[in-house]
């Protein structure tokens, strides 16, 4: 089934162009005649489909969240952060240009989940991976992007990348996030995408994440995605009190549960591979 691509509302008269330079101007008439005409992009498909299902475990850190400003510690998450090298099935390519995914699990103590992933891409290959990254969060499409040069993108030469929720795609030229109207277009997409509560859920979690990347040296690559997604907004660490503790409870796992709906989990392999 191909997908939808979104079309932003203009006002009524009002020109999206006229205030632009020339050169940015170009882009963006590239971009909505991308979005007016370009049919299902059907080239960018499934977010996993061209990445390695089994990967080498290189990074692995666990921890709970405890509110300290009470007199008993309460955890109100537990976020866990894997880095895997994935594998791509050759062996002519130096294990340390192997694509890479990073994925951020984290659990609230409401209950409500919500996974981060990055893909960084092979270097120094003739068939690299598409960069890409995405969130997903329990009862809503995963959002997902799409970087750099596609077959999507290849047929509009202003588009250099997609932004996707479910069945619906917005196809866009990155360099131009500074734009009004491609913010625009943005936060109108992401709207039909995620509830008010989603966004919450989604603010509160980004904080407590960035605050473990503050106070623990928590990796926040996974978090990249937001930049594009959130042109607008500037999150910023939690300031409330709280603490970050190695978790002895069992790990949050992608395979397992809830959270295999949310990450289509790899198979996830200890130490490196014999070449």
């Amino acid at each position: 089934m191909g997908k939808n691509v979104f079309v932003p509302h203009l006002s009524s008269g009002f020109s999206p162009f006229k205030r632009f330079l020339p050169d940015q101007r170009r882009r963006l008439t590239a971009l909505f005649f991308a979005i007016l005409s370009f049919s299902p992009i059907a080239s960018a498909d499934n977010f996993f489909d061209d990445i390695p299902r089994k990967g080498y475990l290189q990074q692995d850190v666990f921890l709970d969240v405890l509110r300290s400003s009470v007199s008993s510690p309460e955890v109100v998450a537990q976020v866990r952060f894997m880095s895997l090298v994935l594998d791509p099935g050759r062996r002519d390519l130096a294990f340390d240009l192997w694509p890479r995914r990073e994925m951020l699990l984290v659990q609230l103590a409401s209950g409500a989940r919500i996974v981060f992933e990055k893909v960084i891409p092979v270097r120094g290959a003739g068939q690299a991976v598409l960069s890409r990254g995405r969130f997903a969060l329990d009862g809503a499409a995963p959002i997902e992007v799409f970087e750099g040069s596609s077959p999507a993108s290849a047929a509009c030469p202003g588009v250099r990348g997609v932004i996707r929720a479910g069945q619906s795609d917005l196809p866009l030229d990155f360099r131009d996030l500074e734009v009004p109207t491609v913010r625009m277009g943005i936060r109108q997409f992401l709207e039909n995408g995620l509830t008010p509560r989603d966004q919450e859920s989604l603010s509160a979690t980004v904080q407590i994440v960035m605050r473990a990347g503050q106070v623990r040296s928590l990796p926040l690559g996974p978090l990249d995605v937001l930049r594009i997604l959130f042109p607008e907004q500037r999150f910023a660490p939690s300031t409330e009190s709280l603490d970050f503790r190695v978790s002895v409870s069992r790990p949050l796992d992608p395979s397992d549960g809830p959270f295999r709906s949310l990450t289509e989990a790899p198979e996830i392999l200890q130490g490196t591979p014999l070449f």
